[in-house]
């Protein structure tokens, strides 16, 4: 690979008929990575690894058990359900051997999932089956499991999901409807044009589900390495999490967010190791332009009424409003990052800027021992930061119905709902809300990982820090 025309007319030779979206990055570098290169990323992986391990066997299983528990589960509801739906006929032998479809997405089908993330699960159901019985049926045979807790269902959510504890597992489920009289393909298409096909005649809701998979699908397709991309991933997926940005309800990125911003950077970069691709990482995304939007592939055309769903700009108002587009490959294209606003995005800036400075001076001293990376990883001090804070508290009659509050109550926060609780069809007997305006002094010691104690001295450490950047940065003006 000499440059990167012919690095691109290779690879669209390469995957002519296999691929279902193509990248829209041009690679900018081939440079081969450096001796200091591959130090570093040996030493940012021991760090990564000594702060978040790997999930053990134990856990693996734990999930892979889950998975195949959720798929009985799911094929006894089904079948019951087309039962009831279309009566004993001649059918019943082939409806006794009907299955559901589950499409595993986000981190897992990433293969970057720690032991505590969710599960998120699209259950791809017939044409017969509507969401009204989905989210109530299902519900009831939730229910009725002996493993199943914790058990919300958020039918009212931009993609509606059922949200609840297999076992020890978190799971995220999600419903997507088949618009066809024939069965439901049991895998992912992966040849040009016939994902669309499948999706043909889906409400928008549906789509959106469905895509939940499918993003995970296409992001493997579009990085130049996959084992690279998904070790830079794992970085910044720590890293974003002891920084608290970590959060699509906060108004900060969600997890297929900072997958697009990886995969956009591994795309620009093909040859960089995992620690150059950090620090590439960095040095874009401070010096990036937003809102001009981050594309990982050229947006595909919309199909039938489903094109409402689409991120267009030059069309819709309100996606022209967004700060900070980071778009999903394929169809639909959307926005990722719908939630951020001027206050996010100023600190996710500040954050990019501190991680680049960071980088820079590693790399000006040539330092890749593992605990040189650990400044990268210091945990956020919003907690000890800031002198006021606006708290949320939140009342209900047992822990289930905590749970189902939370959850709901999380959801609308970005849009200051808050006065609006009281009116909401979610609110049952005994829930209740209450939001005050803290000082640092008033905040209740539970919020604080290490006790107020801690806190205390982590504040006061913080403040002569700052205290000490404005000193250096005025004798600086002054000489």
């Amino acid at each position: 690979m000499k440059d990167p025309e012919s690095y691109m007319k290779n690879l669209r030779s390469a995957a002519l008929g296999l691929r279902r979206v193509m990248p829209i990055v041009c690679p900018v570098e081939f440079t081969p990575p450096g001796e200091y290169d591959l130090r570093s990323t040996n030493g940012i992986m021991k760090c990564v690894n000594a702060i978040a391990p790997l999930p053990t066997t134990e856990q693996l299983t734990a999930k892979h058990l889950a998975i195949n528990e959720l798929q009985c589960i799911m094929d006894i509801w089904l079948r019951c359900t087309l039962d009831n739906l279309e009566g004993r006929t001649g059918q019943d032998e082939l409806k006794s051997t009907t299955t559901a479809t589950l499409l595993l997405g986000g981190s897992w089908h990433l293969k970057v999932g720690m032991a505590e993330s969710d599960l998120d699960v699209v259950a791809f159901m017939p044409q017969k089956v509507t969401a009204e019985i989905f989210f109530s049926s299902l519900c009831e045979h939730l229910e009725q499991e002996a493993s199943v807790s914790k058990l919300v269902a958020r039918r009212k959510a931009a993609v509606p999901v059922l949200s609840f504890q297999l076992s020890s597992v978190r799971v995220d489920l999600l419903f997507a409807q088949f618009a066809q009289k024939h069965a439901v393909p049991k895998h992912l298409p992966f040849l040009p044009g016939d994902d669309m096909q499948v999706m043909r005649g889906m409400d928008t809701t549906s789509v959106r589900s469905l895509s939940v998979a499918r993003v995970a699908s296409l992001i493997l397709e579009l990085v130049p390495n996959a084992s690279v991309f998904r070790s830079c991933l794992r970085v910044v997926r720590l890293w974003a999490n002891r920084r608290g940005l970590y959060s699509n309800k906060a108004g900060y990125l969600g997890g297929i967010s900072w997958a697009l911003l990886v995969c956009f950077v591994c795309q620009m970069f093909p040859r960089a190791t995992v620690a150059s691709l950090v620090h590439r990482f960095f040095s874009v995304l401070t010096s990036w332009h937003w809102p001009t939007p981050i594309l990982v592939a050229q947006p595909s055309s919309g199909i039938g009424n489903t094109s409402c769903v689409q991120w267009d700009p030059q069309h819709n108002i309100h996606d022209r409003a967004h700060l900070m587009p980071i778009i999903t490959p394929g169809f639909p294209a959307v926005n990722t990052a719908v939630n951020v606003n001027l206050s996010t995005l100023r600190v996710l800036r500040e954050e990019f800027a501190r991680g680049k400075s960071i980088m820079d001076d590693l790399r000006r001293r040539g330092l890749s021992h593992p605990s040189s990376w650990n400044q990268l990883f210091a945990p956020t001090e919003v907690l000890v930061r800031y002198d006021h804070h606006l708290a949320i508290e939140l009342r209900a009659p047992n822990e289930e119905a905590l749970a189902e509050w939370s959850s709901f109550v999380a959801s609308p926060t970005r849009y200051f709902l808050a006065t609006e609780l009281d009116s909401s069809t979610e609110k049952k007997l005994g829930m209740e809300a209450e939001i005050t305006y803290r000082a640092w002094n008033d905040l209740p010691s539970a919020v604080f990982p290490g006790g107020r104690s801690a806190a205390i001295g982590d504040r006061a450490r913080f403040i002569l820090s700052k205290a000490h950047e404005v000193n250096l940065a005025f004798r600086s003006l002054q000489l």
